[in-house]
């Protein structure tokens, strides 16, 4: 049936209520344009209109509607955009917690600019050495030139130790600042947790609590930082009225299809989990720093149904914190095979650990080369080992010759039968003994068989006379050819080498690594912040308030609203002359 007359009256009110409302809604707009994280927001309305008929209603009549209602308040947000933009987020993070460890390593490890000239620090020293090398070599014997290749040596070793330290404390900051993440993390979850409870009472209550979600987009957007996310909106039945309830999961970061962890659950409405790095997996010390996700509680502590702990493989984060995992953990070519076993790519992947063992490497292998070089037995200028008489050693019938590999046997032969041992070894793994095992980059040291006084050997050659010549330096120039020989640096576990250089090239190779790892990630960086801008920029395009669109709006509510009134008016003047004039006689 058609409106009837008082009706209009309707209309009219209901057409200034929504005027006033949507200026209302605007001008909450205008106020909070400089509000981070407000999202725009809009008067939502739709037709009044009355179903239904009069029986015997008239062809000739007209249906009209009876006004206008305001539905609600929404927000204008692209949830694909927010999607895309997380999802950058993630990426973003994950880049930028790896240059940032690796800028760590740089201020360690990076000399240019630093030492003399060309060389930097520590290749200066090696430098210095086999500069000190060449003087005793011209003047074999000299205690002042031994002693001056001594001092090079104990500064090479003090750099070595100086550096090795400062990567500890590298790693020691940055397994804390891990664990901090961890808790800032916590907390997001929490508050997200919380803030979903808040909604969720204002829901059954009929608000839509736009203030709160959009507190709660700006937490999502900090977690997406640190984690792969994965954010969707589900429908709970609270006593048969249907509200919003949103579930947090972890987005599928692992390569691995039949990995079920990477979809697990971070918050469910209400619930939420929280984060930890155990001491100890499967018994095992947590050598990898897995993480592990708690079962979903709620603020009062109570479990979710079914909700159990679960440990995160070592693939299933990407972000932030799986950046600063790998940064703790990644060896490079030096990953063990249980690494391997967890993650096939764990040998390209080159965190603290890596350029630890590196420098542990070119320490150790510098230090084993020069022992060797500086102990042995005599031998004649054939090369056949001699007793102090001239005697050559005999073994099965045939010349004992220096060409032999040095076993433990064959050593305690030669002991056994009078051979003659010279020299000692250069380098311990600590100052106050000669124990050559284990010798590593932080404890690598000047022996103390060669603190007490000269120990190089110039020559292990014996002349024919049964002497060996006071200026023979042969074994001197062997060691400087040691310093200008290629060889292989391979770590303990891997089947190939991971260079072959000097040592100068070796620790050359270092730098070279690093800042190829860093350029890699820069520039990786610079592209995923690119995108993100341009994602959020996108966002701020539909959800950010602008000026010029409000200031339209409130044109438009304000003709609305001035129509509306014009129009009660107006019905008002017509009604006064359908009561007050019709009839009456002028």
């Amino acid at each position: 049936m058609s409106i009837g007359t008082f009706g209009s009256f309707t209309q009219a009110r209901l057409g200034i209520y929504a005027a006033q409302t949507g200026l209302s809604v605007t001008g909450n707009n205008i106020s909070n344009i400089n509000t981070i994280g407000y999202t725009r927001q809009r008067l939502d309305q739709t037709s009044l209109y009355a179903g239904g008929s009069d029986r015997y209603y008239s062809a000739n009549s007209v249906r009209v509607g009876n006004g206008v209602l305001c539905t609600g308040v929404s927000q204008l947000r692209d949830p694909y955009l927010d999607i895309r933009f997380r999802g950058e987020m993630a990426s973003v993070g994950a880049m930028d917690s790896k240059l940032h460890g690796l800028e760590s390593i740089q201020k360690i490890l990076d000399e240019v600019g630093k030492g003399n000239e060309e060389f930097g620090v520590l290749g200066a020293q090696f430098d210095d050495f086999f500069k000190q090398l060449q003087n005793l070599n011209d003047s074999t014997g000299s205690v002042i030139n031994d002693t001056q290749v001594r001092s090079s040596a104990e500064a090479l070793a003090k750099l070595f130790n100086s550096y090795a330290n400062d990567l500890n404390k590298v790693y020691d900051n940055a397994k804390d600042e891990f664990k901090q993440d961890i808790e800032i993390v916590n907390g997001i979850l929490t508050s997200i947790r919380d803030l979903n409870a808040t909604i969720r009472k204002a829901e059954i209550h009929g608000d839509s609590a736009l203030e709160l979600r959009d507190e709660r987009n700006m937490l999502i957007d900090q977690l997406s930082s640190y984690m792969k996310i994965d954010v969707t909106y589900e429908e709970e039945d609270v006593g048969g009225k249907k509200i919003e309830k949103l579930v947090l999961k972890l987005g599928n970061a692992n390569p691995d299809p039949n990995s079920p962890n990477d979809r697990a659950v971070l918050v469910d409405g209400i619930h939420a989990t929280q984060l930890s790095v155990p001491d100890k997996v499967n018994g095992n010390d947590n050598n990898f720093l897995l993480v592990s996700l708690a079962s979903l509680k709620d603020s009062k502590g109570r479990v979710k149904d079914g909700s159990t702990e679960l440990l995160l493989d070592d693939n299933d984060l990407y972000g932030s914190l799986q950046s600063q995992r790998e940064f703790l953990t990644e060896a490079g070519e030096f990953a063990s095979a249980e690494a391997l076993a967890m993650d096939p790519d764990a040998n390209i992947k080159k965190g603290i650990v890596y350029y630890q063992k590196t420098l542990d490497l070119l320490a150790n292998q510098f230090a084993a080369v020069f022992n060797e070089a500086n102990q042995g037995f005599v031998r004649n200028e054939k090369g056949e080992y001699v007793t102090e008489d001239g005697t050559v050693i005999m073994k099965d019938g045939k010349p004992v010759t220096a060409d032999m590999p040095m076993t433990d046997e064959l050593k305690k032969y030669l002991t056994d039968n009078g051979g003659q041992f010279k020299g000692g070894p250069l380098f311990s793994n600590q100052g106050n003994g000669n124990d050559t095992t284990g010798i590593s980059a932080s404890n690598i040291s000047i022996s103390k068989q060669w603190s007490q006084g000269p120990l190089i050997v110039g020559s292990f050659t014996q002349n024919a006379a049964g002497q060996i010549g006071s200026t023979d330096s042969s074994n001197i120039a062997h060691m400087l050819v040691l310093m200008t020989t290629k060889r292989d640096f391979t770590p303990d576990n891997a089947q190939e080498p991971m260079f072959k250089g000097t040592f100068n090239e070796m620790w050359i190779n270092i730098g070279a690594v690093l800042g190829k790892d860093m350029m890699l990630s820069n520039t990786m960086l610079n592209m995923y912040k690119s995108s993100a801008v341009r994602l959020d920029s996108s966002r701020d395009s539909v959800s950010s308030v602008d000026l010029n669109d409000e200031a339209m709006n409130m044109m438009q509510y304000s003709k609305s609203y001035n129509a509306a009134c014009r129009l009660m008016t107006t019905i008002d003047s017509i009604l006064d002359k359908l009561i007050n004039g019709t009839g009456v006689l002028t």
